[in-house]
């Protein structure tokens, strides 16, 4: 069988190779809302790309949780080097510090063992923790942490989990046409929640498979809002 090129390699693809002969420079419109979906590694350079000089209203994100989670993700997207965790979370960190806008809100889930270091990562760079909540994950559930810096949310999602919680939070902020920006978009769970609260989304995604998912689901909700 002849070797596949492509195996072993990472697999990272920008925003304006995937999506330029097919998007031009403008992102998707949707019934007044719009997507814009960037693919490859998280960089200062790559979130101000797809923010297109725009700052965030809200960011929701569930990044990776620790180095092994960090080095399982960068394997799923055929990476061997293990990454620093140190690394990621201060440029994590540095993202959604620079692409907030004043007043706004940040909210990310993070694991119980590592949301204090998220935490003091925030607050070295200006932005103080505002409250957390003590939520699920996974099957069967487990505790989890939703951080939250911003002038206050007024959500209650404590003992929930997955989508029904990522709705909840952002339906308690939404105000229509606000652009919310996830760093570490994955599948679109964050996408789908804000679209349906009439709300913009742009987002960054390590791979490119995850990232299609995302892309797949709003162009078919665009479809079916009849954009």
């Amino acid at each position: 069988m002849p070797r596949n090129p492509s195996r072993g390699r990472p697999r990272h693809l920008d925003l304006v190779a995937d999506y330029s002969k097919k998007l031009g420079e403008q992102p998707s419109k949707i019934d007044g809302v719009t997507f814009r979906i960037a693919v490859g590694e998280l960089t200062a350079s790559r979130a101000s790309l797809v923010l297109a000089g725009e700052l965030a209203h809200i960011v929701y994100s569930d990044p990776p949780w620790g180095p092994g989670n960090l080095m399982y993700w960068r394997t799923m997207n055929r990476e061997r080097q293990r990454p620093s965790w140190d690394a990621f979370l201060g440029t994590f960190c540095d993202v959604a510090v620079a692409s907030v806008r004043p007043g706004g809100h940040v909210f990310v889930e993070m694991g119980l063992r590592w949301v204090d270091q998220l935490a003091a990562a925030m607050s070295a760079r200006g932005l103080r923790e505002a409250g957390r909540w003590t939520v699920r994950y996974g099957s069967p559930l487990r505790p989890n942490v939703l951080w939250y810096s911003g002038p206050g949310a007024p959500c209650a999602p404590d003992g929930m989990s997955g989508e029904p919680m990522t709705s909840h939070v952002l339906a308690s902020v939404a105000t229509p046409g606000a652009l919310v920006f996830d760093p570490c978009c994955g599948r679109g769970m964050t996408a789908r929640c804000a679209l349906r609260a009439g709300m913009r989304f742009a987002g960054v995604e390590l791979n490119p498979d995850r990232a299609a998912v995302t892309r797949q689901w709003c162009e078919r909700w665009m479809s079916r809002s009849g954009a």
